[in-house]
């Protein structure tokens, strides 16, 4: 397959209008962006084949660093976390540098079911250390190992299955309104008003509870 220079244009401009109009980030910095793709155009768009193209397409949205924005033809296999493990990643300072740190993680998807929670950190895949801002793309139909450190600062290995693409269907259905069971010597309070402290005071039946839940 052959990109004409004047695709290559147009697929750009698209892109740019697109992440101007759409992405979200309270520190994005929209004069940044356009700087940015003013300076990798012309390697963008000059030489290579589509398959490059398309590399340097998705090396361009991954400077924005999440892992839900991503470039690429629809019969790439390799996906980002969103499409092929209901999981969003983030860009996350910590101790040693910056992460990917699990953003979202969507209740019945692969990665859920896998253990992977919001807040856990990505340090590897196949034992390979991945950081931003090298891309997180996984293979549909295969077993990803994946290196996760866990709140507590345990690193754990996870054996993750990646299901196969058989339709545009997601994976796993969003739940509209989702249940759950207090824990014990947990209080629902369904007081309307806050009091002016914010609820620092217990009131006497209160006092024996570990946490009060109250509906604002």
């Amino acid at each position: 397959m052959v990109v004409e220079r004047t695709q290559r244009e147009k697929l750009l401009r698209k892109v740019s209008r697109l992440v101007e109009d759409k992405y979200f980030n309270p520190e994005f910095d929209v004069q940044e962006w356009r700087h940015l793709v003013d300076t990798r155009a012309p390697t963008i768009l000059d030489g290579g084949s589509a398959e490059d193209f398309e590399h340097r397409m998705h090396d361009l949205v991954s400077q924005l660093g999440s892992s839900h924005t991503a470039f690429y033809h629809r019969n790439w296999r390799p996906l980002p976390p969103r499409q092929s493990i209901c999981a969003t990643l983030q860009q996350c300072e910590t101790q040693d540098g910056l992460h990917w740190m699990l953003q979202d993680v969507q209740e019945g998807g692969p990665a859920y079911g896998a253990g992977l929670r919001q807040g856990d950190l990505l340090v590897g895949v196949d034992a390979e250390e991945i950081r931003p801002p090298s891309r997180v793309l996984l293979r549909p139909g295969r077993t990803a190992k994946m290196q996760v450190r866990k709140a507590d600062g345990t690193e754990v290995s996870v054996d993750l299955e990646i299901p196969l693409l058989k339709s545009k269907r997601p994976f796993s259905t969003p739940q509209a309104v989702i249940g759950s069971t207090l824990e014990p010597n947990n209080w629902l309070s369904e007081d309307q008003h806050v009091p002016r402290d914010r609820g620092r005071r217990r009131s006497s039946r209160h006092r024996s509870c570990y946490r009060v839940i109250s509906r604002l």
